[in-house]
C-alpha cells in the first residue's frame, strides 16, 4: 500500500493508496476508509485463480476476467484445467490483463461447467482450443473428451447436465460428446 506511520491521515491521497493496492495481480479491488484520529481502513475483494494457462512451456495462473496472477514453477501446484492452444497469446506478463478471444471462450466454458452438476462428479484436466467453434475439454473420469461451440456455453452446460442426470451419468461416447450443435448432441 505504500503506507507508514509517517503518512498524516489528513493528507493521504486515498486513490493513490487504491491504486498502488489495485496494481497488485491478485487484487480485484480496494477501497480505502480513514477513521480520525489514526486508522486507515483497506477492504481488498482478491481475484481467485480458475485456470492455468500454458504458453510455451510455461504456465500462468488467470482468473476468470483473463487476468494473469502469476507464473507458475514446474513444481508449484497448479489451478486445474490446464488451458492450452491459445495461439493468440505468445507473451504473457503478470498482471496482464489478457483480452484473447480464444482465452476468453475457454475460461467461459471452465465457468459455464462449474455451474453443472456434472463438475460436482468429475475434474477437468484440460481444455485445448483448436478454433473460436472447438473447445475440447478432457476430464479425468470421462473415457471420451466434451467438445464446447463458440456461442452460449450456458446453454451447452444446461444440455450437458440434463443429458447426464437423464443417463445417470453413463453416456455411450467412446471419442467424444459434442455440446455445438444445439439440441442434437453427438456422441461418438
Amino acid at each position: 500500500s505504500g503506507l507508514s506511520q509517517e503518512d498524516n491521515l489528513l493528507f493521504l491521497d486515498i486513490s493513490a493508496v487504491e491504486d498502488r493496492v489495485e496494481a497488485i495481480p491478485y487484487v480485484h479491488t480496494c477501497r480505502v476508509s480513514r477513521r480520525f484520529p489514526d486508522l486507515v481502513i483497506l477492504k481488498v475483494e482478491e481475484r481467485t485463480p480458475i485456470a492455468t494457462l500454458l504458453v510455451g512451456s510455461r504456465c500462468f495462473e488467470v482468473d476468470a476476467e483473463g487476468v494473469v496472477l502469476r507464473e507458475l514453477s514446474p513444481t508449484d501446484p497448479y489451478v486445474s484445467p490446464f488451458i492450452m492452444r491459445v495461439e493468440e497469446v505468445s507473451l504473457v506478463e503478470v498482471g496482464e490483463r489478457l483480452e484473447a478471444e480464444d482465452l476468453r471462450n475457454a475460461l467461459a466454458v471452465v465457468q459455464a461447467f462449474r455451474g453443472t452438476q456434472l463438475s460436482e462428479q468429475v475434474t477437468v484436466s484440460e481444455l485445448a482450443v483448436y478454433g473460436e467453434d472447438d473447445i475440447r475439454m478432457i476430464c479425468d473420469e470421462l473415457p471420451f473428451e466434451i467438445r464446447w461451440g463458440r456461442d452460449d456455453f450456458a446453454e451447452q452446460g444446461k444440455r450437458l447436465d440434463i443429458l447426464w442426470r437423464e443417463s445417470d451419468g453413463v453416456l455411450p461416447c467412446k471419442q467424444y460428446l459434442d455440446l455445438r450443435f444445439g439440441n442434437d448432441l453427438a456422441c461418438k
